[in-house]
């Protein structure tokens, strides 16, 4: 069931507050809210229903998509829980959207269509930003709830990789290093990054492909996140010509820049 939030009638003659519906998942907003949207006319289950007649602005929630419209409603029709048990109808009222965008209702019925056909990723995009321009493709995926672009970094594209590789949330890219898709050239970039944690280096070092590249080598030796546990076994796969970059880079970690001092050393040189 939704979850409402919609103050009573202001008695001041001040302003009402706008009322609120959240839809905790595509599914609820489908079967409840969806079926109306043609018609303008919605009915809402509520234990406590708002006053007949209220019209005020609604914000229209739809939950693991993080989708939000801004839309206009009159409460129509009222059934309190009272009346229900007497008639046996569904508790709740009725809303009429009112002053209704021909864009928003078209961009609603749109999302109605791409959730009806599991097109969630496709329903979390925001294509256009808060002046109508539209978003570059990055900043379509920055906008997703994290679980969607968790599930996207399984499956995505090129396109779609180079996005979330820059997202901040080192969950999202956790997922990202299992795409079967990721090339060489993606790894080495994302080795590079000195905003990658242990559990990011350690899962490149488990894939042999990978962590035979020599320009990946050297962009985790360098890395100041890379394990102690690997410093030994990393370092000393490499070139004395590597191991001089490594000793000489700002971003290399203490114990590395000693490890690559002493084979240096080792190696007389």
């Amino acid at each position: 069931m939704s979850r409402i939030v919609w103050a009573a009638v202001s008695r001041s003659g001040a302003e009402n507050p706008p009322a609120e519906i959240h839809y905790g998942s595509p599914n609820e907003f489908l079967s409840e809210f969806a079926p109306g949207l043609d018609s303008g006319s919605i009915f809402i289950r509520s234990d406590r229903p708002p006053t007949l007649g209220d019209r005020r602005e609604l914000l229209l929630e739809i939950g693991f998509i993080c989708r939000t419209f801004r839309l206009k409603a009159e409460v129509q029709e009222v059934t309190t829980l009272g009346e229900s048990r007497l008639n046996g109808r569904a508790p709740g009222f009725r809303v009429k959207l009112v002053e209704m965008d021909d864009a928003v209702r078209a961009e609603m019925k749109k999302l109605v269509m791409q959730l009806q056909k599991g097109l969630a990723f496709e329903a979390a995009k925001m294509t256009k930003g808060a002046a109508g321009e539209r978003l570059p493709f990055d900043k379509q995926i920055r906008g997703m709830p994290t679980t969607l672009k968790v599930m996207l970094a399984l499956k995505a594209d090129r396109e779609g990789r180079d996005a979330l590789a820059k997202d901040p949330d080192p969950q999202v890219l956790q997922f990202l290093l299992k795409n079967s898709k990721l090339g060489v050239d993606e790894i080495r970039a994302i080795a590079g990054r000195n905003t990658i944690n242990h559990q990011h280096i350690m899962t490149i070092a488990s894939n042999s492909i990978w962590f035979r590249d020599e320009q990946v080598k050297l962009n985790l030796a360098r890395n100041p996140h890379l394990p102690d546990v690997l410093v030994e076994p990393l370092l000393g796969s490499m070139s004395v010509a590597q191991l001089r970059i490594v000793a000489g880079a700002a971003s290399t970690s203490m114990k590395a820049r000693r490890v690559a001092h002493k084979i240096l050393y080792e190696k007389g040189t």
